[in-house]
């Protein structure tokens, strides 16, 4: 199956629910019953961050796929765009689209870990479990990345999606030979529709800053190679035990960043084992 007909198999399934944003809307799209499992993407993402995740879950709960905004098909956000504000809009957007006494459980990727705390604090006793995937805003020691290349003056597509490839090999992923066609795809779809520098968010202590307010349960999930993390893991399970001691942080071994796309035979029963009950 080509890449875009993967994607569109995957959102044909969906159910399109809309809040505002701004002067537009923000996008929600939902999949599956029972109880909310909403997933947050990473910075420059969109939904399709958990293209491959999203049928295994479905099978469990109602899984639902903000676009953030500035983000995918949302609206702009109004000023200023940084954690409080984004968060508060998703937030407000979750009251729009679910019933006031569903229970949340909240999943969120890298960027989408920082908004995910944020709207975790604005929900209160609502949010029952959250797992944090990769995420920076933790103030902790990061590490170096270098050799990424500007899509943006690529001369045409061929060059473009080589440099999709490039940067998800650099950032995303620990293994460059699992940097498939849908991979690729997705990469350009969601860079060229991203409106904002999520980097500026995700260099602040947003997350930390979130987290010791969290009323559910803290549960962390890193990939073993995760460019950013990598030698410096423990600094992240230490932040996570003194916030929660005792808390669930667990490594999957020879993963990227990107853990929960490249590693997804791993990802999803770990994930689920955290989510239920």
């Amino acid at each position: 199956m080509e890449a875009e007909e993967y994607l569109k198999m995957v959102e044909a399934k969906a159910e399109v629910r809309t809040s505002s944003c701004g002067d537009g809307e923000m996008i929600w799209h939902v999949w599956g019953d029972g109880e909310p499992l909403v997933f947050f993407h990473g910075g420059f993402g969109s939904w399709l961050h958990w293209i491959n995740n999203i049928e295994y879950f479905a099978k469990h709960f109602q899984v639902i796929c903000p676009d953030i905004p500035c983000h995918g098909d949302s609206a702009l956000a109004p000023e200023p765009h940084d954690a409080p504000n984004i968060s508060k809009i998703l937030s407000d957007g979750l009251d729009h689209i679910l019933t006031p006494s569903a229970k949340l459980r909240l999943c969120g990727f890298s960027f989408g870990g920082i908004m995910a705390g944020n709207v975790a604090v604005w929900q209160g006793d609502r949010v029952h479990k959250l797992i944090v995937v990769g995420s920076n805003g933790l103030n902790c020691t990061k590490g170096p990345v270098s050799g990424l290349k500007d899509w943006r003056k690529a001369e045409n597509e061929e060059d473009r999606l080589a440099c999709h490839r490039r940067n998800l090999e650099v950032i995303m992923f620990a293994d460059a030979d699992r940097v498939d066609d849908v991979a690729i795809c997705l990469q350009d779809k969601n860079t060229r529709r991203s409106r904002m520098k999520s980097r500026q968010i995700a260099s602040t202590p947003a997350l930390l800053n979130a987290l010791p307010k969290l009323k559910g349960r803290l549960y962390g999930i890193w990939g073993e190679k995760d460019v950013y993390a990598e030698l410096y893991m423990e600094e992240r399970q230490k932040i996570f035990q003194e916030i929660q001691p005792g808390c669930d942080f667990r490594v999957i071994n020879n993963a990227g960043h990107w853990v929960p796309y490249e590693s997804p035979n791993e990802f999803n029963p770990m994930a689920l084992e955290m989510l239920k009950g």
